[in-house]
């Protein structure tokens, strides 16, 4: 099976995406096929369906940010409606003030029109509260949907021809490299890395990849774990917790990136 590399990664087609899934399945369930080499397999084409689900939320995330700035639009209108019912009544309470000082002086029967004035009064003090409440509730929804716009989405991927471990940022918004490890030791990239959106960074892995194939018996296999911490334009932290898998094929080692986790960080 052709390797794919990060460009025709990026321009693939759900359709693409499938079929590549569809033949790493394959040559894992061969029988032919090491234990190591079904493995390896067996996670690619998890990447590339995991790929399609990725690319199938994001639509669905777009449409449903579409949505609630769809009902953020109608309650806006509402507040608007409610503040102009206000004012009206506003007019109609200065009105009744008037008709209240004129039966104070001319008649006993101010005692009834105070009363209804509270009345008046209270149900424009319900209506103000109902309204703060209402601002509240969108408040909080604008809130809701600007946290999920800013969460991250991140894959790892393994470059074998020049010994690099790429990062894609394939979410919204712009991220930060702040720290990366590979088999638990810190890799030293001159400081944090900024990660646009649609593109990648990568790291060079050259030397401890040499090391671990100097000390890869022939026919085995070794799982290497990459933990990156990343941050988002919100401040907010994650991790992403990878592995490179090195395999034996065809009497050459092969190594696999794979993406396991994206989770935030206490």
């Amino acid at each position: 099976m052709k390797s794919i590399n990060f460009e025709a990664f990026e321009k693939a087609t759900r359709k693409d995406l499938r079929e590549r899934a569809r033949e790493c399945f394959e040559i894992a369930q061969d029988g032919r096929a090491t234990p190591e080499m079904s493995i390896a397999y067996l996670s690619e084409a998890q990447f590339y369906m995991s790929e399609m689900d990725r690319r199938s939320d994001s639509r669905i995330a777009w449409r449903d940010l579409v949505l609630e700035f769809v009902v953020i639009v109608l309650i806006g209108a509402e507040i608007a409606l409610a503040v102009k019912q206000g004012k009206d009544e506003d007019i109609l309470m200065d009105k009744q003030n008037g008709i209240l000082t004129s039966l104070q002086k001319s008649t006993a029967d101010n005692a009834s029109s105070i009363t209804a004035l509270a009345v008046v009064t209270k149900a424009m003090s319900d209506m103000t509260a109902a309204s703060g409440k209402t601002l509240t509730s969108v408040d909080k929804g604008v809130q809701s949907q600007i946290s999920l716009f800013y969460d991250p989405s991140m894959s790892m991927m393994y470059a074998q021809d020049q010994s690099r471990i790429l990062f894609n940022n394939t979410g919204r918004s712009s991220l930060k490299v702040n720290a990366v490890k590979v088999d638990g030791q810190a890799k030293n990239f001159l400081g944090t890395k900024l990660i646009a959106v649609g593109s990648s960074m990568y790291l060079e892995v050259e030397e401890q990849s040499k090391s671990i194939l100097a000390a890869l018996a022939k026919g085995s296999a070794r799982i290497v774990p990459v933990e990156a911490h990343v941050e988002n334009e919100l401040g907010k932290h994650f991790v992403l917790n990878g592995a490179l898998f090195f395999v034996w094929e065809n009497d050459k080692v092969v190594v696999h990136g794979q993406t396991i986790s994206l989770q935030s960080e206490p």
